[in-house]
């Protein structure tokens, strides 16, 4: 695994292939479960209520320059799952509200077009950051879908030991009206400011943890079932570091 392989990369045809297959096993599944006896496709596709988090912190014992002189490069991850406590810090670190209007994360114009998910082997949760001191997870996917979205990357067979997937995307039509055709660009922006908190965030509590930004945009929408107008930013595997 390369880090910051946010530079370009081919990713090869077998990888597409199994990304394909993974994808119509997840479909198969999900139906399945919709159409199972006694089950609606409303009580499965829409979110299914509030998770609360733990509280997160705002001061540590790590400071800001040893986070960033931390970070290095990740190869691989440990065994060991990432707590509760940990993931509702990650999240908070990305798009936790910190005053009335104001996120941890800057936001051009205030507008804050993204939205945070994360995905483990209990499902896709979105994050729903409330007040700058209630957050909480609402389930979108209720499968497991870290390999679909590692196949997506091209990073499989490294992203698999990965309990923990973050995943950051944008909605392009929240700063349209205020950035016109520089939409992308501005929410591309917002999303690099969030992964990078997630990033620091994870070294200052001794986790490992490593950016993604070459991926199937499709494929990953239809991962995380996604509509349509949402544009996948980041994806961030996070884990126990190796040994």
């Amino acid at each position: 695994m390369k880090d910051d392989s946010v530079r370009p990369r081919p990713l090869r045809q077998a990888r597409i292939g199994r990304a394909t297959a993974a994808l119509a096993t997840l479909a198969l599944a999900f139906a399945a479960l919709i159409g199972s006896p006694g089950c609606r496709a409303a009580d499965v596709a829409p979110p299914s209520g509030d998770v609360p988090l733990p509280a997160a912190r705002t001061a540590g014992s790590v400071s800001l320059e040893a986070a960033m002189a931390g970070r290095k490069p990740v190869h691989g991850f440990g065994a060991g799952e990432v707590s509760a406590a940990e993931v509702a810090q990650l999240l908070w670190a990305a798009q936790g509200i910190i005053a009335p209007g104001a996120r941890t994360a800057p936001s051009p114009g205030g507008l804050h077009a993204l939205e945070v998910y994360v995905a483990r082997a209990d499902g896709v949760h979105r994050y729903v950051p409330a007040s700058n001191t209630a957050h909480s997870l609402v389930k979108v996917v209720p499968l497991d879908v870290r390999k679909a979205i590692a196949l997506a990357t091209g990073d499989a067979d490294e992203l698999r030991a990965a309990p923990v997937l973050v995943v950051i995307t944008a909605q392009p039509a929240r700063a349209r009206q205020r950035f016109g055709d520089k939409a992308e660009r501005m929410v591309a922006i917002e999303g690099g400011h969030a992964g990078q908190n997630v990033l620091l965030q994870a070294t200052a509590m001794g986790l490992a943890a490593t950016p993604l930004g070459v991926f199937d945009d499709e494929a990953l929408r239809k991962a995380l079932v996604l509509p349509s107008d949402h544009l996948p930013i980041h994806v961030i595997a996070v884990g126990r570091p190796l040994q």
